[in-house]
């Protein structure tokens, strides 16, 4: 009878892990994805966005780079955190 106490008690300790290292994983998922969409949020509000070149100086991409860079974004946020 004890070992059988026993192991329902090793059972229910493994369960309980578990379930806490599933529970610390959702967590930090939620936490990435929060910082995804803000960062999303902060790009769509950039009108343009720009490289540093060997000189040190701002090289501006064109149109169709931005658009490029915002999407490539916006489906790794999809891809990580979802459509919600």
């Amino acid at each position: 009878m004890t070992e059988f106490l026993e192991q329902q008690q090793e059972e229910r300790e493994t369960r309980q892990a578990a379930n806490a290292k599933a529970e610390e994983k959702a967590e930090k998922q939620a936490e990435l994805c929060k910082k995804l969409r803000a960062r999303l949020k902060f790009l769509a509000s950039v009108s343009t966005f720009y490289n540093i070149n060997d000189q040190g100086e701002r090289v501006y991409v064109n149109e169709a780079e931005n658009t490029r860079i915002r999407e490539d974004f916006r489906e790794k946020v999809r891809s990580t955190c979802g459509n919600d």
